[in-house]
């Protein structure tokens, strides 16, 4: 069974205030990795895959089983204190705690166009 997995890469933003003033914080993602829950090693890549018929992230599980899939994401991160006019790096990335994702199984089925 061949399983598509991807994710929107889609940056987080906040602005708390700091001591009074406010600051703008984003980080993006950069890297995500992918463990199937077989056993076999985590698939580590910066593409965030795309949906069927489009996918670039897959895998396949070889026997039928229960696993838990779950997804690491690395961010990195920028701030700007002036409202957006200039930004600046944060040092290093940060990473997300696994995410436990349900897999779930569609079965195709073939039909006719006049069966609609």
């Amino acid at each position: 069974m061949r399983l598509i997995t991807y994710v929107l890469p889609t940056a987080q933003t906040w602005n708390p205030m700091l001591n009074g003033l406010p600051v703008m914080i984003r980080a993006t993602p950069l890297s995500y990795e992918w463990d199937y829950g077989d056993g076999t090693d985590p698939l580590s890549t910066s593409d965030p895959g795309a949906p069927f018929p489009r996918d670039t992230v897959s895998h396949t599980y070889t026997q039928p089983a229960e696993v838990e899939v779950t997804l690491t994401t690395t961010y990195t991160g920028v701030y700007s204190t002036d409202g957006g006019a200039t930004w600046l790096a944060v040092p290093g990335t940060a990473t997300t705690e696994p995410i436990p994702i349900s897999v779930v199984e569609a079965r195709a089925q073939l039909v006719s166009p006049d069966r609609r």
